[in-house]
């Protein structure tokens, strides 16, 4: 995987053996910034392995990933972001607003310039589909505390995108294009 942006480059680097293996992604700032390791991905033969989704815009990477075991029942989740041009390390999101499920992941990520982040989340334990437990689009407020903007039947919520300033959001439900203002 190679994924580039106008600052950025992003390079998975990795191994696979008989039975397992694992890779690497990161990050640096171009022309000439220091590696950073972002996140990592493996998998054997007991377990289906890690998910990652990223975005970039600027200096700034979001991601989202998802440990699975051979069942594909989560056992962890995750949202992240990092400003590149920062020394900060990495910050990890809360999933979902306080006192929100815990059995939800992340299946999409926008992130702006400004490091605004929007994901869309859902439960990853349903099988089969469990409409009571709906999608749900989340951001980041200005205090860090995480947001919930729209919510919709489990899929409904897909296309999501940030503008360059983080100051609109759009994604469809249903197929319909929505937006909000942040």
């Amino acid at each position: 995987m190679k994924q580039e942006s106008d600052q950025v480059l992003m390079v998975q680097v990795g191994f696979s053996g008989f039975s397992d293996g694992m890779s690497w992604f990161s990050a640096c700032l171009k022309p000439d910034g220091a590696w950073r390791t972002l996140d990592f991905s493996s998998w054997s033969k007991y377990f289906d392995g890690r998910s990652v989704g990223f975005a970039t815009a600027g200096s700034q990477v979001g991601w989202y990933n998802q440990d699975d075991d051979h069942g594909g029942t989560p056992r962890g989740c995750a949202v992240w972001r990092v400003d590149l041009a920062s020394a900060l390390g990495p910050q990890q999101v809360p999933m979902m607003a306080a006192g929100g499920p815990d059995e939800y992941c992340a299946s999409a990520i926008a992130i702006a310039r400004n490091g605004t982040l929007a994901w869309i989340a859902g439960d990853v334990t349903r099988y089969p589909v469990a409409l009571d437990r709906p999608d749900q689009l989340n951001v980041i407020a200005a205090d860090g505390s995480v947001v919930a903007l729209d919510s919709g039947l489990p899929g409904t919520l897909t296309q999501l995108t940030l503008a360059p300033d983080g100051g609109t959001v759009r994604w469809l439900r249903g197929g319909v294009q929505q937006s909000a203002a942040l």
